[in-house]
């Protein structure tokens, strides 16, 4: 089977995935119901996720919002499993990424239980967990941890003495998980670029790295506008996420704002505000997701690159599955329909 044809099968999956998304009106159907059980059955007449909820029972009174989520993380994972298997069509440039992925959601799942184990609460861990999540086998051992002590003793080893060398355990639980998540995060993103930067299609290359460039730092605008208003700033900002190269002059000329007005100011005269400037958002936070959300889905229809496609497949899905959480969040909290929609990225 020659290399062309494969990579024609593979695009031609990715398309038909894509077809199955959830469109505006599934949305609005989503958004009508009253309870988890009456998203759940629109969720099961999708082609695309009927897979993993066949086996839920819809009235299971122990059936919660949390278990959802977990069984909509492991779709997720389910498909970066199978790109990766096609990534060598794409050269490779995917592979660290996806694998830091599922790593990184891994390591998360064990601290949480770790966390929980330390307050003395129940966490059934195992109920939810399947070991086609963990690829890496250096982690395997990682839920065996009974301390956060024993916990980073046994990620060292693993190889992530560098990651967290600057973690100092003696702060509380909550700076301590949040060091880890935005390790974890610039660990992510610094392989996506990484593997983009050895795309050797330079047109291609270029035009990926301006959206992730974009949209790390519209990310950057936002954590560090909002770490201003809500006080403590030293400490917020030292668990903002960094990169080591391209946003370094982005953050420095932010660095140096105080006032609200001026930051928004500074976007508006930045190199972002032609990137920006026909997004409508509810909320600042929406910005950087709706801005890749857009770059994705305009991407996934007129390029005609494999690896352009196959990325803004990835962005897409997982915007997808965020959409769902929230309207599930909505839903819990009896938040009115027009509220709940005010938070999607469509």
């Amino acid at each position: 089977m020659s290399l062309k044809f494969s990579l024609n099968i593979f695009l031609t999956k990715i398309r038909t995935m894509y077809s199955f998304r959830i469109q505006g009106s599934v949305y609005d159907q989503m958004i009508s119901c009253k309870s988890l059980k009456g998203v759940l059955k629109i969720l099961r007449e999708n082609q695309f996720y009927v897979n993993i909820f066949e086996n839920v029972k819809v009235n299971d009174e122990s059936l919660s919002l949390l278990s959802v989520e977990k069984l909509l993380d492991y779709k997720f994972l389910d498909v970066l499993e199978n790109i990766l298997s096609y990534d060598k069509l794409l050269n490779g440039f995917l592979k660290d990424y996806i694998l830091a992925y599922i790593d990184s959601k891994f390591i998360l799942s064990c601290f949480e239980r770790i966390l929980k184990l330390k307050c003395g609460k129940d966490f059934f861990f195992n109920s939810m967990h399947r070991d086609s999540v963990c690829k890496n086998l250096k982690l395997k051992g990682l839920i065996q941890a009974k301390s956060v002590e024993g916990f980073f003793d046994f990620l060292n080893k693993a190889g992530y003495k560098e990651l967290f060398k600057n973690l100092d355990l003696k702060n509380n639980d909550f700076f301590i998980q949040s060091f880890v998540q935005k390790k974890l995060y610039e660990d992510l993103y610094e392989k996506l670029i990484s593997g983009i930067s050895r795309i050797k299609n330079k047109k291609v290359k270029k035009e990926l790295l301006s959206v992730y460039f974009c949209y790390l730092e519209l990310n950057d605008f936002v954590y560090r506008l909002r770490s201003k208003k809500v006080g403590n700033e030293d400490k917020n900002i030292e668990l903002l996420p960094s990169f080591r190269s391209f946003e370094q002059r982005f953050l420095r000329k932010l660095e140096n704002l105080n006032l609200e007005s001026e930051y928004y100011s500074f976007l508006n005269s930045s190199f972002l505000s032609s990137q920006i400037k026909n997004i409508n958002y509810s909320y600042l936070e929406q910005l950087p997701e709706k801005f890749l959300f857009l770059k994705s889905k305009k991407n996934i229809r007129f390029s005609l690159n494999p690896t352009v496609v196959v990325v803004s497949f990835i962005n897409l899905l997982k915007i997808e599955l965020q959409n769902i959480k929230r309207i599930l969040e909505g839903i819990r909290y009896n938040l009115p329909s027009n509220k709940i929609k005010e938070f999607l990225v469509v």
